[in-house]
């Protein structure tokens, strides 16, 4: 394997979600100094403390409701009708 591939096999999705939405929220500026960052949040998302935590909630309430986790939504974690660019 490549020493320097890059696996997000174990990424939750709503993660990514929350990092979207963030980034979606921002001024056109900001975005572009951010999206940076924001790819090493999604790159390094196995020592990041939201997506453990995301991950954590996401396993026990799809166990709870006997689902998929892809199905989890998390409240206030949604994306805006519309997006300006």
């Amino acid at each position: 394997m490549n020493k320097d591939y890059i696996g997000i096999e174990g990424i939750v999705g709503q993660y990514v979600d929350l990092l979207n939405i963030k980034y979606i929220n921002m001024d056109r500026e900001k975005r572009l100094k951010n999206l940076t960052k924001i790819a090493k949040r999604i790159v390094e998302f196995s020592s990041d403390d939201d997506h453990r935590e995301i991950k954590e909630v996401v396993v026990k309430a799809a166990k709870e409701y006997g689902c998929p986790e892809e199905h989890i939504r998390l409240e206030g974690i949604e994306y805006p009708d519309e997006i300006r660019w």
